[in-house]
């Protein structure tokens, strides 16, 4: 009897196996449609995925004062399943995202100001604006003061809401009169809801010396929040340290950090708790089994006129809050072919809702811009 059973389950699994064998895709063939979700509702099911530039981008001066909206310098396709296949049927200049049944577009809110006489003297000025009068005083804030940079807004193009994630500065107060400042956000990846920003440029403070700016922070697009702290902590305690700040990493980044502040100057000694990460961002490369995240590190060697001493590594296990997004998305295969060389690809989304309003969303997509 035990002989008997022991037969019938291996042809039980002789059956599973050659099932599984005889419907797997062969090699070359196209990227097959997900399982679709055992739902009683119809749904419909677009891929939103942006691409942008590899190298920061640089920004021109502003050609107006005050603020205003700018797309992102992002380009954005959106990808539809067309029989058993995705297949790229729009793409915008832009950055969007899909988030269940809504469809947003991250905005850049630009700012320009300039002021060449200062406000009146009252008793509550502060320390910065204080200064600022003494170097005019003296006649060394000869072309007054200004700064010019951008925030993040996010459009939901269904009901025309718009939430901003990252401010744009309202005027000089409320950057406390720099004599000249510059402060960009780029956006560097999505993944999910996701979205990985960084802010950068520079800050003059009337009679103090000019300091980087190179902020990182993590959206949530779902919320409409800010979750940097919660995830990323500069204190170390962000719970997605231990995905990307990596030990063995640190390990592999040490001889090229090393060899970087040698060729610098000879007489810098290396100390390990002087690497810190500055950024990271997902990334969708064609030899990656799932969605990998590239990890940022920068060696702080302890002075302002030093260059920048950096080191990249890859995390490939994620936390478990992108484990539902982890896995390569079958539309990645066909914008991959359209990606040029000096971009890549910076996120992908899904936008899932009833297919007439999906049909409405894609309208609108088509008609923002064309250019």
């Amino acid at each position: 009897m035990k002989h008997h059973m022991g037969t019938i389950q291996f042809i039980v699994l002789l059956n599973i196996f050659f099932t599984i064998s005889c419907t797997g895709s062969g090699r070359g063939a196209p990227p097959k449609l997900p399982a679709p979700d055992a739902t009683p509702a119809r749904v419909a099911e677009a891929a939103l995925v942006w691409i942008r530039p590899f190298r920061e981008v640089a920004h021109q001066d502003a050609p107006r004062m005050g603020i205003w909206e700018e797309p992102a310098p992002a380009r954005t396709f959106w990808v539809a399943p067309v029989g058993n296949t995705w297949v790229v049927v729009s793409e915008r200049p832009g950055l969007f995202v899909g988030q269940g049944p809504r469809l947003l577009e991250v905005l850049l809110t630009r700012y320009h100001h300039r002021m060449t006489e200062l406000p009146p003297a009252t008793g509550q000025d502060s320390d910065a604006l204080k200064e600022c009068r003494g170097m005019a005083e003296e006649n060394n804030l000869a072309e007054g003061l200004g700064a010019q940079g951008s925030g993040l807004v996010v459009r939901d193009l269904g009901t025309g809401v718009r939430t901003p994630l990252l401010p744009a500065a309202a005027s000089l107060e409320a950057l406390e009169y720099p004599s000249e400042s510059m402060r960009f956000a780029e956006p560097l990846g999505g993944l999910g809801p996701y979205l990985f920003l960084r802010v950068h440029g520079y800050n003059q403070p009337c009679g103090m010396r000019a300091f980087e700016v190179d902020e990182f922070e993590i959206f949530d697009l779902a919320q409409g929040a800010l979750v940097t702290t919660k995830f990323s902590a500069s204190d170390g305690k962000g719970i997605w340290k231990k995905y990307f700040d990596l030990p063995v990493r640190r390990k592999e980044l040490e001889p090229m950090i090393r060899k970087q502040l040698e060729e610098y100057d000879g007489g810098i000694e290396y100390d390990a708790s002087n690497l810190y990460v500055t950024h990271f961002f997902p990334v969708f490369g064609p030899a990656l089994a799932g969605v990998g995240f590239q990890v940022a590190y920068r060696y702080w060697a302890g002075c302002r006129a030093c260059p920048s001493f950096e080191g990249f590594a890859l995390a490939e296990e994620l936390p478990p809050e992108m484990q539902d997004h982890a896995s390569m998305h079958p539309a990645m295969v066909v914008v991959r072919a359209r990606v040029p060389k000096s971009w890549r690809i910076g996120g992908v989304s899904v936008l899932m809702a009833a297919p007439a309003e999906v049909t409405r969303l894609r309208t609108v997509f088509d008609t923002i811009r064309t250019k």
